[in-house]
């Protein structure tokens, strides 16, 4: 009973990393519907559903998805569809929305630095998670490290019935040093 337990955790394992494998390349996700698919599969894991919000921020910062990336974003952070309507999120949606602040957000990817512009590929990065942490108020803190800050910034996630969300992300936004390129 033991291993044939033991042998379905292996295959369901393997699966799901398959499945992170192939899905984590795709390119960025263009429409609500393909994002919510996403994250159907890959939202289990708070590292994977903080890709999700970069993912939901990179589509907002493009003027031609961004309907699209607010309504990403609301999944990704469990709140309401007109959350950048909402004081308290403006200077969040205002610098997604600026290209003079843009490099703030890019500057989560790796490799993306002042010496290169910030440079990267939203459809194809990888954010750099030093570690989490458990036991805070907010719920689990994850590290991203950005290559603009000396110091990694803290996200908050929460989880809701087997899937992770944003709790508070309020330090993704703050300012990076400025790009020298």
């Amino acid at each position: 009973m033991k291993r044939n337990l033991c042998r379905a955790c292996c295959l369901m394992v393997l699966f799901l990393s398959a499945a992170w494998a192939v899905q984590s390349e795709g390119a960025l996700p263009r429409t609500a519907l393909e994002f919510e698919m996403r994250y159907r599969q890959e939202g289990t894991t708070p590292e994977a559903a903080a890709k999700l919000f970069f993912d939901g921020i990179f589509a907002y910062m493009d003027r031609s998805t961004r309907e699209e990336g607010r309504k990403m974003l609301a999944l990704a952070m469990d709140e309401r569809p007109d959350w950048d309507g909402r004081a308290t999120m403006k200077l969040f949606a205002d610098r997604m929305k600026s290209p003079k602040t843009a490099h703030i957000f890019r500057s989560y990817a790796r490799g993306a630095v002042p010496e290169n512009g910030y440079a990267m590929d939203p459809d194809n990065y990888e954010l750099v998670i030093e570690r989490s942490a458990e036991g805070h108020p907010k719920g689990l803190q994850l590290y991203l490290r950005s290559g603009g800050a000396d110091y990694p910034r803290v996200i908050y996630m929460k989880e809701v019935n087997g899937f992770w969300f944003i709790a508070d992300g309020s330090t993704v936004k703050v300012e990076v040093r400025p790009p020298r390129k």
